[in-house]
């Protein structure tokens, strides 16, 4: 008797055992559920900010509609409206990555239940029929085959315990039941979701195919405009002129504010950039052979004018997308959009050095952002004053432009 007493508790310990582990393993499957959750709200956070630049530069186009706007500034508008589209484009991209790995977890999740749910009830169902086939374990069994009335108390006692582990049984199928049924409808709700953001990215991308196409058109356009664009470039000079001695300002106020601690972080940062690069350590802006020069540094007649002038920089033509990285180790002073420069990017390095990138794609560093050597800064584009896919890309040396070809390597 004490054995079977002995058995029955062993069983009802090992019966509450397995449920404490199925509940830890929920447990674990929330948690991952839940962090899964919390990047969709910071995903829905950011789609929320981008939609509303997005409803910024719709007001800021349909107010300025009824103007008669120049190419450039047209331009202006379409680089902007490709901008947030292509946030918006990855923002959902990224939401749906998140929806995917969501359902995954939560069919594993699903699967689980169904699975342990079917052991529930073939343990439950045997169990039972055990009881009712072998009278020798039946409760009445147990009752009226006591020797006395010490005994009647300790089969009644034994009754307690398996009835107390059934209705734990009782209990974890029917727990089980509801997190499957939640877990279903989770499921059909996140599939849904899935769906509409698939819709909204398909959406998006015709959205992009269409500005892209009126800005290749606005590209022809400016080539071929050569005679208005000639009674505007000395405002154009003037512009390009500003913002070339904005940088160099920022670059010279960055220097004079470096602490013997920053210059130190910085020359830590850049010890072994050396390998690889060119003089003084830099590193091609694009990946190699990805790029050839199109336009020198130096003097010369420009492309669209067709006037004798200056290029602090040289022009890298690339394919659309290709990323672009940080020569060197740095602060990012600048990342904004100029009419001239579209979307550009200027980085601070220390010992004098500055850089610029323009005509982005679109820039994925702020200002005031400190970037390593190497880490991917924007991708080529041709946004403002471009005619194709290209970089312009400049070095700064104590406040001046260098060539850059004497510092890095395109191969």
């Amino acid at each position: 008797m004490n054995k079977r007493r002995i058995f029955i508790s062993a069983v009802s310990i090992v019966l509450v055992l397995l449920m404490t582990a199925s509940l830890l393993l929920v447990a674990v499957r929330a948690a991952n559920s839940s962090t899964i959750k919390s990047r969709l709200n910071q995903l829905e956070s950011e789609a929320s900010s981008i939609a509303t630049k997005k409803s910024n530069l719709e007001s800021q186009i349909s107010a300025t509609r009824t103007k008669s706007l120049s190419t450039i500034e047209k331009k202006g508008q379409i680089d902007q409206q490709i901008e947030i589209t292509r946030l918006e484009i990855r923002n959902t991209n990224e939401q749906i990555q998140e929806y995917n790995q969501l359902l995954a977890e939560k069919q594993t999740e699903l699967d689980e239940g169904i699975a342990k749910q079917k052991t529930l009830n073939e343990e439950y169902q045997l169990r039972i029929r055990a009881m009712e086939e072998d009278g020798k374990i039946s409760y009445w069994a147990i009752l009226f085959n006591a020797k006395s009335f010490s005994d009647l108390l300790d089969r009644i006692d034994m009754i307690s315990e398996i009835s107390t582990a059934d209705q734990l049984m009782l209990q974890a199928i029917s727990e089980n039941n509801k997190r499957i049924e939640e877990a279903r409808a989770e499921i059909e709700a996140d599939r849904l979701k899935l769906q509409d953001k698939a819709s909204e990215l398909d959406t998006l991308n015709q959205s992009l195919a269409a500005q892209n196409a009126e800005n290749e058109k606005l590209i022809l356009q400016l080539a071929s405009d050569l005679e208005t664009l000639s009674g505007t470039y000395e405002e154009l000079d003037a512009e390009e002129d500003a913002i070339r001695a904005k940088i160099l300002e920022q670059e010279k106020l960055y220097q004079q504010a470096l602490t013997e601690e920053q210059k130190k972080k910085l020359s830590n940062a850049n010890a072994n950039n050396a390998a690889g690069g060119g003089s003084g350590g830099f590193i091609s802006p694009v990946p190699a052979g990805s790029a050839v020069v199109t336009d020198a540094y130096g003097y010369r007649v420009h492309p669209i004018y067709g006037y004798y002038a200056m290029h602090s920089g040289v022009d890298l033509a690339a394919p659309l997308g290709t990323p672009v990285y940080a020569i060197a180790a740095g602060n990012v002073n600048i990342s904004t959009y100029s009419n001239i420069n579209g979307n550009y990017v200027s980085i601070s390095h220390g010992n004098g050095y500055g850089s610029l990138y323009a005509h982005l794609d679109y820039a994925v560093v702020s200002a005031g952002s400190f970037v390593t050597q190497g880490q991917i800064i924007g991708y080529v584009g041709s946004t403002g004053w471009a005619t194709g896919p290209h970089l312009h890309f400049e070095i700064h040396l104590n406040g001046s432009t260098v060539n850059p070809m004497n510092y890095i390597s395109l191969n």
